[in-house]
């Protein structure tokens, strides 16, 4: 009597055994880990730069009836295109993401501008030619960013120390033919600030893509037009500033 029960159980735990080893055997693969965005990256990055406003003129030692004949401003678009390099490092804790970035990149910002003054007889004022030439050569970043991760997603905002090389020469000559000119140039490397943000995204373990915008501000450039000769002065005031707007990627350690 007992010989079947026993055979039944054994043949229930037989069973259940490999109904088990089927349920480990064929049980979904657990899911992959999170990307990881810590360490060393380099890159390429390009875009276009939106630079400054039209530079002021204003005026020593010129009559005030006279001065008000004279122009304002210069009306030149400094935009342009810009290419370069980046560095960085970045430190994941959780979802949160800290880095510190350096880029540098040669720019196309500049453009020159003239602008004709037509001369008045009745007062004995000879016809003008300003002409005034803007440009910058470099523009470079070293800034702290800070970032929240989805995976292989990155949205982050950014911060620091902006440098610039740009260039500003003006002029006026006066009469036609030329009696002379009132000339000036500056050459300097500018420092100020820079803020922004953007995102990226991991497209292998190893290479990712950006975008990005950053506002910069590194003061102004100011101008000294004189003549041997004359003490009349013409001062041209430039703001260094503007937006730039770019893609890039890079590979990640």
């Amino acid at each position: 009597m007992m010989r079947p029960v026993v055979a039944a159980i054994a043949g229930m735990f037989v069973c259940n055994s490999a109904f088990a080893a089927d349920l480990v055997n064929y049980s979904s693969p657990s899911a992959p880990p999170a990307y990881d965005w810590t360490g060393l990256h380099l890159g390429i990055t390009g875009g276009y730069g939106f630079n400054a406003d039209n530079p002021s003129y204003s005026y020593k030692n010129v009559p005030g009836d006279v001065r008000s004949l004279l122009p304002n401003a210069a009306h030149l678009d400094a935009d342009g295109g810009l290419i370069g390099g980046t560095i960085g490092f970045d430190k994941q804790f959780g979802q949160f993401v800290l880095g510190i970035e350096g880029d540098i990149s040669a720019t196309d910002f500049g453009e020159n501008a003239t602008h004709n003054v037509a001369g008045d007889a009745s007062i004995d004022f000879p016809p003008l030619k300003f002409r005034t030439e803007y440009e910058m050569d470099w523009l470079s970043t070293v800034r702290g960013r800070a970032g929240i991760a989805f995976d292989r997603w990155l949205l982050d905002g950014t911060a620091g120390l902006a440098l610039g090389k740009v260039s500003l020469d003006s002029s006026v000559t006066v009469g036609s033919p030329p009696m002379g000119a009132l000339t000036g140039s500056e050459d300097a490397t500018k420092s100020g600030w820079t803020a922004g943000g953007g995102g990226a995204v991991s497209i292998t373990p190893h290479i990712s893509l950006k975008a990005e915008a950053l506002y910069y501000d590194l003061g102004n450039i100011t101008v000294r037009s004189t003549h041997p000769q004359q003490d009349v002065v013409l001062f041209t005031d430039q703001e260094v500033n503007g937006l730039i707007a770019r893609g890039g990627i890079d590979y990640r350690f």
